[in-house]
């Protein structure tokens, strides 16, 4: 009987073991087909996949399932099927004989009497639940055996069969085992964890309490959450399911307020998500499902995903991507690995930069989980597990002749009566555009034929592209420069002409799948274009008949690097899954070699930097690969042709645990083979240096000269003050060394390490540089431009100091609509001419004070009504008292600075009637810390601050600002929905409604908690009596003295729109948002502001609006583009 309950429990295993892994399996596919949406999507996902596991069993054994024929028989057993023998198999379901199957049939008149036989039934009826064998179907004639008796009537010797076990129960029994293993570990961390909370002390400074109370506010956590110090945390993190606590290091009170609310915003995150909790359960199926990867896959994927999704709900909360990289920067510099149970820390050293670049990626979905999103996840996934988990595994039995598996399968089902239920299909339900009785219904425009006509443009398209450059080459000629485009639907390359700078050529491919460019190179010949993407795709381009050759997926993730070799027909390409490809340049199938290393992979998203092969480079001979490994900064050297690891060249920096990764960010061969240059970064405490700003730990660039053959190291050429990550090019004599530090490009000697020349580019974070073939010419990429420049003279090419680098903030017209004032992401404030389109004049709006600080950005630009001023207000770089706000007033003729002053960082501003007030909205980052505050233009001093700094609790952050000129109310439009009108004078609320769009269906979260009627983009009339709104699909039309919804018009994009009402108050003009899972089009459209039909359509070429202004008579349009660059249309309609 033991041993039969065993067997059973071994089949139970199996059954469970298989359904996990396809569950696993679909997830992973689900995750591959989702990885363009949020993290917290893809964490959703993972967390409804290892719940799901758990239920397995639960729905194998108590819901009525299907049958699918996927298990070989020989599975079940491992000894060979007689005559005279009872197997497992034979014993679960024994020989029927046909003939018997009628209407009264019950399996238990098919068993021979007999002590066994009850046993025997008994287990049948429980290896339904779980493995369903066919049955060996026989006529009545041929039930006995050999011996002349049914195999049944020796029971005995079946029993006895029992004894060897079969392959199953060996691996159920060491299944056990690696059960019990994980389990242990698992309560070695938590007693370590007890140990480490023993010695921590409940904090009670009231300065911790309130920010832990703002922050709690701004994300709706309403749960008790206590904050500890620890003096054996390195990194804050979060403790305790039931009762979650925060751990803070022994070096958080030397944090700024910044930095205390962006860490408690992240670590609440983790505790409003449930993070602990999650990360147990994923920690237990994998436990469970020790032996298979998938798990611990997924599991490593699920960790990646929750720090992500945590530092999307800090930016969703308003504080600044920069801000917040540099806190995770200086947090993850003190990281130490606590592998506890039951706690979540808030940065590892490993996947940091991942986090920093995605932080910083404008293009990835930030997008916090919607409810109706969990919803429809959940629903989901219960489906599948119930599909999954009720399916019944069959062997593959090869029946007789005379009756086929279907047959006997039918005809068993029915004598039992063990079929499953056909259920109704659900017929969907009509979809509706009302389902809240009080909204209008919602206007579905036709498309206008009409057009938009560019009358002209300002600034310069000339050595520039959309959004960031990821890399940069030359031809071998020398005559063109190729850029590839960061971040998009499709591989975009930009060749420009040297002796112009104007674009010669756009390579694209707008088939396959998607993926932006990550790095590129150029053959030799300049016949070839080789680049390799973020999705892990490899492409070969024709330059001669600007043709594409080849394209296809060689690494599982993103591609860091790629070359040629110098003299044979190879490329190489190397990724984050330390993979190293090389390929035939004529027949790119053609594998040559294919060397797996053994660097540590990464599994995670796409923007990996930090593990994995980050750059390579043939030797001069083409025998040997060298190529870098980012987590040791070692590099490693490999034999082409035999794929072995012949060498490794160590890094000598420091490993006592300051640096986050001592990265290596390239690797450059001289062109005679004598030396190899390897270039990166370490981190070093501020005072090692001799920098005056920065935080307690910095990252300094170092470059090294190495014998490639020996492995000696030659020189070392780095100081005190090389601020930066390492970013370095070799000149193709091998003299000089191009060295991208932060705010400054240096051309240094390659022997001495003497400065040839320092190039300061303020703001500027560095990139790789690259030699122009006669070694005259460096170029690097500065934001969304390449810096060319002169290596004697140091000179800039094809750039005008007054042309605009960086996307377009803000815009804004004169009166007169004869001049246009902008402010972009270089700096500078710049005053144009509508008529010709040239620059008037350029100022820069506030100095950049730190080597590692930004430049600053106005969110709001004015002229005043007399057309004398500019007022303009924003961001700036402040490293020493931290208020990186600023108010600045200019002389509209020339642009000179006539005011300005600091103040708390401003999102939004609005200029007074009588020209002598601004009232801005200022923030330190959350979402529920905007207050507003007067400032008097001509002193700078504050009239009023609603509510007052020592006041808990401010408004969310605002999108829109008017005040209305017949009554001074200030009305502000919020992201939470409300509409508040404030006197602009005392700052007194006048009066407050709520945007609510929400229908019936939408007002409550999954938690049954009340929610916000989001409000992603807004803009008031002329007159400030409407307001448009835009949310998801739909843009709204307010009357904002009543509260009352107008008129919703169902835009083509489904994740947003940029917005500008017409002074006029009859158009609306709309220009998609950029999410990398919805891209939309480069279309703007106008509607009628009363009838929500559209008007007309702007095409702009290549380009998306981000900065929408009409003229004052409402005739043109100013489009303001992220290349810096703006049209001004005529949409007179």
């Amino acid at each position: 009987m033991t041993d039969q309950l065993f067997q059973t429990g071994s089949l139970l295993w199996l059954d469970v073991a298989l359904k996990s892994s396809l569950l696993l399996a679909v997830t992973h596919l689900a995750a591959l087909l989702l990885r363009r949406t949020s993290a917290a999507m893809q964490h959703r996902v993972w967390v409804l996949c290892f719940a799901a596991c758990l239920f397995v069993p639960v729905i194998s054994i108590a819901v009525p399932g299907w049958t699918l024929p996927v298990v070989a028989q020989s599975w079940l057993n491992n000894e060979t099927a007689s005559a005279t023998e009872v197997t497992v198999q034979s014993l679960m379901h024994p020989p029927v004989d046909v003939s018997s199957l009628t209407s009264d049939f019950s399996l238990s008149n098919a068993w021979p009497r007999g002590d066994e036989s009850g046993v025997a039934q008994s287990l049948s009826h429980e290896g339904d639940r779980f493995l369903s064998p066919v049955l060996p179907v026989t006529t009545s004639g041929d039930v006995r055996d050999s011996a002349g008796t049914t195999p049944l009537a020796t029971s005995r010797s079946g029993v006895a069969t029992l004894s060897n076990v079969s392959w199953v129960a060996v691996g159920l029994v060491i299944w056990t085992v690696g059960v019990a293993l994980c389990l242990l570990r698992t309560l070695w961390q938590y007693r370590s964890m007890q140990r480490v909370k023993r010695q921590c002390m409940e904090t009670s400074q009231p300065e911790w309490l309130k920010l832990r109370d703002d922050a709690a506010s701004a994300i709706g956590l309403t749960r008790a959450v206590r904050l500890f110090h620890c003096e054996e945390a390195r990194t804050p993190m979060v403790v305790g399911v039931w009762r979650p606590m925060i751990l803070l290091p022994r070096d958080a009170e030397n944090w700024n307020t910044a930095h205390r609310r962006s860490v408690l915003l992240h670590e609440l995150g983790h505790i409003q998500r449930h993070d602990v909790a999650t990360q147990l359960l994923a920690g237990l199926v994998c436990a469970l499902h020790w032996f298979n990867p998938l798990g611990w896959c997924g599991l490593a994927q699920m960790r990646k995903l929750r720090e992500l999704a945590c530092d999307d709900l800090v930016l969703a909360c308003g504080q600044p991507p920069a801000d917040y990289a540099d806190v995770l920067l200086d947090v993850a510099r003190s990281y130490r690995d606590h592998s506890l149970a039951m706690a979540v820390g808030m940065a590892r050293s490993s996947n940091v930069e991942h986090r920093i670049l995605a932080i910083l990626d404008r293009a990835r979905n930030h997008m916090t989980l919607t409810p109706r999103t969990a919803r429809l996840s959940l629903l989901t996934a219960t489906a599948l597990v119930l599909l999954i988990g009720s399916m019944r595994l069959e062997t593959r039995a090869n029946p007789p002749a005379e009756t086929t598996i279907e047959e006997t399968s039918t005809q068993l089902a029915q004598a039992t009566g063990d079929t499953t239920s056909q259920q109704p299909k659900a017929t969907p339900a009509n979809e509706t555009t009302r389902s809240n009785a009080g909204l209008p219904e919602a206007v579905q425009p036709v498309e206008s034929e009409r057009r938009g006509k560019r009358l002209i443009q300002i600034g310069t398209d000339n050595l520039r592209t959309n959004g960031g450059i990821s890399d940069i080459a030359f031809t071998p000629d020398g005559q063109q420069i190729a850029a590839g485009q960061q971040n998009g639907e499709w591989p975009r390359i930009h060749l420009f002409d040297i002796s112009t700078g104007r674009r010669a050529n756009l390579i694209t491919v707008e088939e396959g799948p998607h993926g932006w460019v990550r790095c590129i190179s150029i053959s030799a010949d300049g016949t070839r274009l080789l680049w390799g993407e973020a999705g892990g795709a490899v492409a070969l381009w024709d330059l001669v008949n600007d043709r594409l050759l080849f394209r296809e997926k060689l690494h599982r993730r993103m591609v860091h690097a790629v070359t040629f070799a110098h003299h044979k027909d190879w490329f190489a390409s190397c990724g984050a899954d330390s993979v190293v490809q090389v390929r035939e340049v004529t027949n790119p199938s053609n594998e040559i070699q294919t060397i797996a290393t053994a660097v540590k992979p990464d599994d995670g998203g796409d923007f990996v930097h930090s593990t994995g092969i980050n750059c390579l480079t043939f030797s001069v001979d083409d025998h040997h690969l060298f190529a870098g490994d980012p987590t040791t900064g070692n590099v490693l050297v490999f034999n082409v042709e035999k794929g072995d690891l012949v060498k490794q060249i160590a890094n000598p920096t420091d490993k006592e645990g300051i640096s986050i990764n001592p990265l290596i960010q390239s690797i450059t061969m001289s062109r005679d083979g004598s030396f190899l240059m390897a270039a990166g970064q370490r981190t070093v405490k501020r005072e090692e240096t001799s920098l005056k700003y920065g935080g307690k730990n910095v990252s300094m660039s170092e470059v090294r000269l190495w014998d490639p053959v020996s492995g000696d190291l030659i020189r070392e050429l780095y100081g005190r003050e090389d601020h930066g990550f390492g970013y370095a090019g070799l000149s193709p004599d091998g003299m000089k060394v191009a060295v991208g530090d932060f705010s400054r490009l240096r051309i240094i000697d390659a022997e001495s390490g003497d400065a040839l020349q320092t190039i300061e580019l303020p703001g500027w974070w560095g990139s790789t540089p690259e030699f122009s073939p006669n070694g005259e010419l460096v170029a690097v990429a500065i934001q969304n431009s390449i810096g060319l420049f002169e290596v004697q003279s140091g000179n800039r090419l094809h750039h005008q100091s007054d042309m605009p680098i960086g996307w377009m903030a803000t815009a804004a017209w004169s009166a007169g609509g004869d001049r246009i004032v902008t402010s972009h992401g270089d700096g500078y404030l710049r005053g144009w001419d509508v008529e010709t389109g040239g620059v008037i004049w350029s100022r820069e709006l506030a100095p950049v004070v730190s080597r590692s600080g930004w430049n600053a950005a106005a969110c709001y630009v004015k002229f005043t009504s007399n057309g004398r001023s500019v007022v303009a207000a924003g961001r700036r770089d402040d490293p020493v008292e931290y208020r990186n706000g600023f108010v600045l007033v200019c002389d509209a003729e020339d642009g000179e600075i006539v005011m300005t002053t600091g103040s708390r960082e401003i999102r939004n501003a609005v200029l007074s009637p009588d020209n002598e007030r601004l009232i801005v909205a200022t923030s330190n980052g959350s979402a529920d810390d905007t207050r507003f505050a007067s400032v008097q233009l001509d002193t700078g001093a504050v009239l009023f601050s609603v509510p007052p700094e020592f006041v808990k609790g401010a408004f969310h952050s605002c999108e829109a600002m008017f005040i209305r000129p017949d009554t001074r109310v200030l009305e502000a439009a919020l992201g939470d929905g409300q509409v508040v009108g404030l006197d602009s004078l005392t700052g007194e609320e006048q009066h407050r409604f709520t945007a609510d769009w929400l229908e019936e269906g939408q007002r409550f979260t999954a938690r049954g908690r009340p929610k916000q009627p989001r409000m992603w983009e807004a803009d008031f009339s002329a007159d400030g009596k409407t307001l448009v709104s835009s949310a998801n699909e739909y843009v709204y039309v307010w009357d904002v003295e009543t509260g009352v919804m107008r008129l919703r018009v169902r835009h083509p994009h489904d994740h947003g729109c940029r917005l500008a009402v017409s002074p006029n108050g009859k158009w609306i003009a709309t220009s998609d948002l950029l999410y990398s899972n919805d891209y939309g089009t480069n279309t703007i459209r106008l509607y009628d502001i009363e009838t929500g039909h559209e008007v007309m359509q702007v095409e702009p070429d290549d380009k998306r609006a981000i900065v929408l202004s009409f003229s004052p008579d409402s005739k043109k349009l100013l489009a303001g583009y992220d290349r810096g660059s703006a049209d001004i249309w005529n949409i007179n309609p």
